[in-house]
């Protein structure tokens, strides 16, 4: 019984956390590219100013941390999540 719940943890842990690991992940390595604008379409420097594409980019970032700071806490004790929320 306590294998599942361990696995559960996981599986939780994976689902909600991966992608935002994932999308910091792309984050970083889009800002560490000398040229970033050669590696995406053309059309989104020419139309769209770069502060635009930041919001959007940071604001995603925050959506998918909401999700797994709502969902993927599993069964916290209230100590660990007061620590969390600070």
């Amino acid at each position: 019984m306590s294998e599942n719940i361990e696995r559960s943890t996981w599986t939780r842990f994976l689902v909600y956390w991966g992608p935002v690991v994932g999308y910091a992940g792309l984050i970083f390595y889009f800002s560490a590219q000398p040229n970033p604008e050669d590696l995406l379409l053309s059309f989104l420097f020419e139309d769209v100013s770069d502060k635009v594409l930041h919001a959007v980019e940071y604001g995603l970032l925050a959506l998918v941390c909401y999700r797994a700071f709502r969902w993927g806490r599993g069964r916290l004790s209230l100590g660990r999540r007061s620590c969390w929320r600070l």
